[in-house]
């Protein structure tokens, strides 16, 4: 019997899956379009759809290798009867290659039209209409209001800006794909390439009132006879930094492509294969739209962090926290459930209370576990006041119908004002459960504490007793001064040991690694996860037994900021000593991302968060759901030079 490794899985799913669209193309290209059959492109007027929802729009910008200088063949003139392009006369006809008239006498093959081929085979029912735009040796300061490209005596943004708002209002604007770069590869221009590519960004979306519109950022030629300089070393960082920071962006991989023998331009087959990465790029942006979300109402001003937990049926179950009398922490609140019967990609649309107002102040705070045995426990926070806050667990023998009374973790003679974040508890190996806590206030301070004091609790009976770490931790910089340490979580290592992550405000989480089951631990020091005071979210994921961590990555800020955004996702196949370089969930620049839950969902990633807006009072509103397909993840990872 061949056996396939859990992260061969991976791998071929998502060679797979890129496959997948290249044989969509080649299709195409070697059979009559399965909608109707098209023989003669000069005589057919094309069919713009009447629904306006069901033509999505595309611009192509940049320059020559966007336009396309491939061989056109027989194979690029076969048209499909829901692949359209706006000619330069402004009217619609069938895409055929070259799509683009920039410079009439070397136009060929693009990325457009496999794009284009790609897209409507995932999106049936819909016809792509593609805008070429791209001009030919046009820089960057080009692709602006008023800027002239002499070689060619055009105004690229002008120009792009008066077709698009011609066409516009025929359909919706879904995306730009940008390939643009080679003459921006001296020292002077590469060194301001980054900023000037982030306007150009807003400015599309500003102009065309698409705030959120998605930008494909393709990378330069990599051709071995014609090494990089540094300046083009530089403008690819910073066409990759952007990708990785900016919402609703993606940067599409060159690797492995071939130039037509220039050493400037792709070949007709790679700018064939270059187009269906575009498109699983989009395909990546459009995965990171949030399934559910559940946003505050009259009488519910906040719907916060929650957990996960599949139950026997296959049915999933999500727990969250609901707010009734303000946004605040203290505001009253009970505790409610969705639940899904699709794997996630659908919810019930009405909250059904699992945990009255119990505390004198709130209950908050889930936890879900699937412990060994078979129960699902649930954790919380008992909110009584501000000297006591306290974490219990109730049983469930019948998938979550009904649950058993409140456990106490914290025995009354350790009262005090604890932290447990939402999916932090987990059970080891060897059946120990783990509460990670930190500590602000016990009865007889003053004041609070919230630089906090960390550990953990731990029961070897599942359950019923718990004891707590022989002491809790303080963090403290390389200097001795006292650091805040506050919202800890845990994941066991393959060895056995706890590795314990802590959110600071020293610009990094911190960390403490426990090798007896969470009883006594190391002092903190530096993790690797650059971040304001804002908590991170790790787990293994089960298919490839790597880690996952979920937090907001400030590893591109030169001056520190508080903000909770981008909501960032990094992989670490060594146990959290090293990090991939992360790829955005959620990066909107005025957005609030936190408190993230993390499941697995067939074999996609399935993660729940709290979204909000900058501001008093708008951090915190809205309880996010989303879904991304984990062969893709990888994929993504390893575009972006993982």
């Amino acid at each position: 019997m061949l056996r396939i490794s859990c992260w061969s899985r991976i791998f071929i799913a998502s060679s797979l899956w890129l496959a997948s669209g290249v044989a969509a193309v080649s299709r195409v290209h070697a059979d009559p379009p399965s909608d109707r059959p098209v023989t003669n492109v000069s005589e057919t007027v094309p069919a713009v759809p009447v629904d306006s929802d069901r033509f999505h729009l595309f611009i192509l910008a940049g320059q020559s290798n966007m336009a396309g200088r491939g061989q056109v063949t027989d194979a690029d003139r076969q048209p499909h009867p829901r692949v359209l392009s706006l000619g330069k006369d402004g009217n619609w006809g069938l895409a055929v290659d070259p799509l683009h008239f920039d410079k009439p006498a070397v136009v060929g093959v693009g990325v457009g039209r496999s794009f284009a081929l790609a897209y409507a085979e995932r999106h049936p029912g819909v016809t792509v209409g593609l805008i070429p735009c791209a001009v030919g040796g046009s820089s960057i300061d080009t692709w602006q209001p008023g800027g002239y490209h002499a070689q060619t005596q055009s105004h690229p943004w002008d120009d792009m800006q008066s077709r698009v708002q011609h066409v516009v209002g025929q359909g919706v604007l879904k995306g730009v794909l940008w390939h643009q770069g080679e003459s921006d590869s001296n020292d002077s221009a590469a060194a301001v390439y980054e900023a000037r590519l982030k306007e150009l960004i807003e400015r599309f979306r500003s102009t065309f009132e698409e705030p959120q519109l998605p930008f494909l950022i393709g990378q330069l030629g990599q051709f071995a006879e014609r090494p990089w300089n540094d300046a083009r070393r530089a403008v690819d960082a910073a066409q990759q930094r952007t990708a990785q920071h900016v919402a609703r962006t993606a940067f599409v991989s060159s690797d492995g492509l071939t130039d037509k023998g220039d050493l400037t331009h792709f070949d007709a087959s790679s700018l064939r294969t270059f187009g269906v990465r575009y498109a699983a790029a989009m395909q990546w942006i459009e995965s990171r739209v949030p399934v559910k979300s559940f946003p505050p109402g009259d009488g519910n001003p906040r719907n916060s962090e929650g957990d996960f937990v599949r139950l026997a049926s296959g049915r999933m179950l999500y727990v969250y926290t609901r707010f009734e009398s303000g946004t605040s922490d203290h505001a009253s609140a009970t505790l409610v459930s969705r639940c899904s019967d699709d794997m996630a990609a659908t919810w019930s649309d009405d909250d059904v209370t699992v945990i009255e107002n119990e505390g004198d102040m709130n209950v908050m705070s889930v936890s879900l576990l699937r412990m060994a045995d078979g129960r699902i426990a649930l954790f919380y926070l008992q909110k009584n006041s501000l000297t006591d806050c306290r974490p219990v667990v109730r049983f469930s023998t019948d998938e979550a119908k009904t649950w058993s009374e409140p456990t106490k973790i914290i025995p009354d003679a350790q009262q005090g004002y604890y932290v447990l974040n939402n999916d932090r508890v987990i059970q080891m190996s060897s059946g120990r459960l783990i509460v990670p806590v930190a500590l602000h206030r016990s009865p007889d301070q003053a004041d609070p504490d919230w630089h906090g004091k960390v550990g953990c609790y731990y029961s070897d009976d599942d359950g019923i007793g718990w004891k707590r770490s022989e002491s809790l931790l303080i963090g403290r910089s390389s200097d001795g001064v006292r650091v805040k340490a506050q919202e800890p979580g845990v994941v066991e290592r393959q060895d056995g040991s706890l590795l314990m992550w802590v959110r600071s405000d020293q610009g990094t989480q911190y960390q403490s690694s426990s090798s007896d089951g969470g009883c006594t631990w190391s002092s903190l020091q530096p993790l690797a996860l650059s971040s304001p005071l804002s908590p991170a979210s790790i787990e293994r994921i089960p298919a490839t037994g790597d880690l996952v961590a979920v937090w907001n990555d400030h590893s591109h800020r030169d001056v520190p900021s508080s903000v909770r955004t981008p909501l960032s996702l990094a992989i670490s196949k060594d146990d959290g000593e090293t990090w991939s370089r992360s790829i955005p969930i959620a990066a909107d620049p005025t957005g609030w991302y936190c408190y993230t839950a993390i499941d697995w969902a067939d074999d996609s990633l399935l993660l729940a968060y709290v979204a909000g807006r900058q501001g008093q009072g708008r951090e915190l509103t809205a309880s996010v759901i989303t879904q991304l397909p984990l062969a893709e993840i990888y994929s993504r990872l390893s575009i972006a030079g993982n």
